[in-house]
């Protein structure tokens, strides 16, 4: 998979795969001209689209009447010293803190099936790569 990006004017950015075409850029007061989601937004945007469409593919093959499901995401930086279950070991530090709000809903679906289909949407791929190490490797072409 491969996902291409090309300045486009100040801040804006044109972002495209084989098929789509999208847009990114900054806010105005951080000199953007806020026409589109920053980038940040967009991460946090397809994570919660990931966990949503895990679950529809999950409750589609169980047969489960899924009627909707909502995601909230939330980013904030803190202090490793400020969020107990961090893992690192510089206390000085910064950790990422990713929180999100589930909300599922259908006819006669069980509470069971609800908190199923809420360990699911851990499961996507989006989820799994943030949570993993990732490397990233750079290739300057001229």
């Amino acid at each position: 998979m491969a996902v291409f990006a090309k300045s486009i004017q100040n801040f804006q950015v044109e972002i495209s795969t084989d098929h789509q075409v999208w847009y990114s850029d900054e806010p105005a007061d951080a000199g953007g001209d806020d026409t589109a989601a920053t980038p940040m937004q967009q991460l946090w945007g397809a994570l919660a689209a990931c966990k949503i469409i895990t679950v529809q593919l999950y409750a589609q093959r169980k047969g489960w009447k899924l009627e909707g499901m909502e995601v909230t995401v939330r980013h904030e930086r803190k202090k490793v010293a400020d969020v107990p279950e961090s893992k690192q070991s510089d206390a000085n530090g910064a950790v990422e803190v990713v929180e999100t709000d589930i909300r599922i809903w259908g006819e006669g679906l069980t509470s069971e099936q609800i908190s199923r289909m809420a360990e699911i949407a851990e499961r996507c791929p989006v989820h799994r790569t943030l949570v993993n190490e990732v490397v990233i490797r750079k290739n300057v072409l001229v």
